[in-house]
């Protein structure tokens, strides 16, 4: 980069041959020069926050969720109960985190998958509705009720 300006190249030519913008062209010499400012400034907390959870309490948390009383309960109900009890470990939302973080935030103990793996039940006596198309290429449509009756086995 440098030789090509100093050969008399203009900078924002030399951008345009490399496909990148200007100022990204003016950074980069600046960062591999190591004139200016070279600091990271890309964007994140690097902050101490007063109130973040200690090792210690993230560790209590983890203990108590994957205690056997525990272990089938999502945090919205061990919160509850620990605070009946009179204790205080952390907030449900902590409580997300932690699990979260270690990888046991999906479905706690002995719950059942979200889908079914049968198609839907249908009940004998339920109501079917039938949609019919004119042949003469309408977009008439009338619908057919169908009652079914299950037979009675009395």
């Amino acid at each position: 980069m440098d030789e090509g300006i100093a050969a008399g190249a203009r900078a924002r030519q030399l951008a345009l041959l490399l496909g990148i913008g200007l100022t990204t062209l003016q950074r980069w010499r600046r960062q591999f020069a190591g004139v200016g400012d070279v600091v990271d400034r890309r964007k994140g907390s690097h902050r101490y926050v007063a109130h973040r959870l200690s090792e210690e309490e993230r560790q209590r948390i983890l203990l108590t969720c994957n205690e056997p009383e525990f272990a089938a309960l999502p945090p919205g109900q061990i919160v509850p109960i620990l605070a009946d009890r009179g204790l205080f470990i952390g907030s449900e939302r902590s409580f997300y985190q932690v699990l979260h973080c270690h990888g046991q935030a999906n479905r706690r103990g002995n719950c059942h998958s979200s889908g079914s793996a049968e198609g839907p039940q249908t009940d004998p006596g339920s109501c079917c509705a039938l949609n019919i198309r004119s042949t003469s290429g309408q977009s008439t449509t009338s619908s057919i009720r169908r009652w079914m009756a299950a037979p009675s086995s009395s």
